[in-house]
């Protein structure tokens, strides 16, 4: 398989920078202005996507503080970290697939490409029990939600390095290449 007939080569030149300045903009509006920034200011121990673990009876707790428009607010940050979590998927695969493109690596690197897709899998059911456990108040929803809020801290920390990484490391052999 080319790298043109390639699932994971869609990003080529502009389009990978085009794609950065997108996620960068969003990013920046969703953690600052944006809902996602003003969680923080609802209730303690909000927002819960950025506690590294917690029970399913802190994340009732927590949301039990919450008044209706806490609630609304609080549905409408899980609801927009969807956009994000596909912006960083895209971002992460782009920059991937440069460092596999530039280096000329292929077979076994390609397995890079799960470090994305396991973050957005897990940020995905991150969101999705912690609206369960909002909406229900269940502390079995709010412990699978801490557990994949858990899982999704790794698997972003392993894709974002290794995002960089290979960005870094084509940036590297297309410089020394010319």
């Amino acid at each position: 398989m080319t790298y043109e007939n390639s699932p994971f080569h869609r990003f080529f030149g502009w389009q990978i920078i085009a794609l950065a300045i997108v996620f960068l903009a969003y990013t920046l509006w969703y953690i600052g202005p944006g809902p996602f920034g003003q969680l923080a200011d609802l209730a303690p121990g909000m927002p819960m996507q950025e506690q590294f673990f917690y029970s399913g009876q802190q994340a009732v707790d927590t949301y039990a503080g919450l008044d209706e428009a806490g609630q609304r607010t609080t549905l409408l940050a899980l609801l927009l970290d969807i956009p994000f979590m596909i912006l960083f998927w895209l971002l992460a695969e782009a920059f991937i697939a440069f460092g596999i493109r530039r280096m000329s690596l292929g077979g076994k690197w390609n397995l890079l490409f799960a470090l994305p897709i396991i973050f957005l899998l897990c940020d995905f059911g991150e969101d999705s029990f912690l609206a369960l456990t909002l909406t229900s108040g269940n502390t079995v929803l709010g412990s699978i939600a801490g557990i994949f809020t858990f899982l999704k801290m790794i698997s972003f920390s392993a894709a974002i390095l290794v995002a960089i990484g290979m960005g870094l490391a084509g940036l590297i052999a297309y410089f020394r290449g010319r």
